[in-house]
């Protein structure tokens, strides 16, 4: 969402108000605009649409749990389509320098021994190796990011396949330049862009929605 969305999501939200029941000691208007920060990452109709399943089957005022569990499903339901995007994406991708949408899937990959160990086993041992995923994977939701913010556990930007590994290894990476498949647009980026990523300061979450509550808190 952006910040022009926080009129019309505190308007939904004081629908919401009228169709449920505010836990006691809860400040609505404060509530609200916490809630605008935190879920700031995803689009307003898919928020609306969340609230909305909310209001239809429960009593209480959706909390910030209870939208984000409609918007991505439980935590089974996330590490089964994550399972699923890695499998595609050894199908289809197998041998390359790649980077999956989330921290949490790499935390996983890296545990259970990298990318390149993975991609090499069977369809019949990855059908095996599925629980071992969903565990890692669920731990890495609460641990894993991309910067190792707020004492996190900070996983690679990207994994490197056995070819540009090869490369990089043997001094070959400024004859043939490594580039990285990302699963969630398709494209390709230069290893380059990813690393200065890497470099680049960072604001801690906290920070970021703490800075955005104070802005919006403005606007109410």
């Amino acid at each position: 969402m952006r910040r022009e969305d926080f009129q019309e999501f505190h308007a939904l939200m004081q629908q919401a108000l009228d169709l449920t029941v505010m836990p006691n000691g809860k400040d609505p208007e404060r509530t609200i605009t916490m809630l605008f920060a935190a879920l700031s990452q995803y689009d307003l109709g898919l928020v609306r649409q969340a609230v909305i399943e909310h209001c239809r089957t429960e009593k209480f005022f959706p909390m910030l749990a209870d939208i984000i569990r409609r918007i991505d499903g439980t935590a089974e339901e996330r590490a089964a389509l994550a399972w699923a995007s890695i499998r595609e994406a050894i199908r289809r991708h197998a041998g390359d320098s790649i980077k999956f949408a989330r921290p949490a899937m790499h935390y996983a990959i890296q545990q259970m021994g990298g990318w390149i160990k993975l991609y090499n086993l069977s369809s019949r041992e990855l059908d095996f190796r599925e629980k071992t995923f969903a565990m890692f994977y669920s731990i890495g939701e609460r641990k894993a990011s991309w910067d190792g913010a707020n004492g996190s556990y900070k996983v690679p930007r990207y994994f490197l396949g056995e070819c540009d590994l090869h490369n990089r290894l043997n001094g070959y990476e400024d004859i043939v330049p490594i580039k990285v498949i990302e699963i969630e647009t398709g494209g390709k980026i230069d290893v380059i862009m990813l690393e200065s990523r890497e470099r680049r300061p960072e604001l801690k979450s906290q920070n970021d929605i703490k800075q955005l509550t104070q802005k919006i808190a403005k606007i109410v």
